[in-house]
């Protein structure tokens, strides 16, 4: 049995489809620089994002435990209305906090980009595979999500204090 004969690859300046490297014009030690920016600058979009995790867990967490102290504790009717406006007043402060951090990545990403336009385009290929605008829409869903989760934890709270209220009162 013949084996087939060897195929011949084009170099990648040949290939119509496949568009050949084009590398970085930067020098060594520029290209080093760009290298570590963009690492940190990926490091601070994911702490970004894990401190706007944070902040929707430690507020319900917040909200869980006042729920929890005024429906153990007798507390005075003051007291549980002080814990009402509390919360109405973490709530959107929880929400700012979200938004600012949420800015934060934005700023990061912009810096990000600029990073990748100076290296190879092997390098853009390849972090450009998934296009800008749907990991914009992914951003803000999960933004949107962090959101409700405060909204829905905030009504909730407010509702759980004011039951405690009416049936201590």
């Amino acid at each position: 049995m013949a084996t087939p004969p060897p195929v011949k690859k084009k170099p990648p300046s040949e290939d119509k489809d496949e568009p050949g490297l084009v590398p970085s014009e930067l020098d060594d030690l520029t290209h080093a620089e760009m290298l570590m920016l963009y690492g940190e600058v990926s490091r601070a979009i994911l702490f970004a994002k894990s401190i706007q995790w944070r902040t929707v867990a430690s507020t319900l967490l917040v909200y869980l435990a006042l729920i929890c102290l005024a429906r153990v504790f007798p507390l005075q009717l003051g007291l549980i209305r002080a814990m009402i406006l509390g919360v109405c007043l973490i709530g959107p402060v929880a929400l700012m906090m979200l938004i600012v951090y949420q800015m934060w990545q934005y700023n990061e990403i912009r810096r990000r980009k600029k990073i990748e336009a100076l290296l190879s385009s092997f390098f853009r290929d390849i972090v450009g595979a998934k296009p800008s605008l749907e990991s914009d829409v992914h951003r803000y869903l999960i933004l949107t999500a962090m959101a409700g989760a405060l909204a829905v934890g905030t009504a909730g709270t407010v509702y759980a204090l004011a039951v405690v209220l009416n049936s201590q009162f």
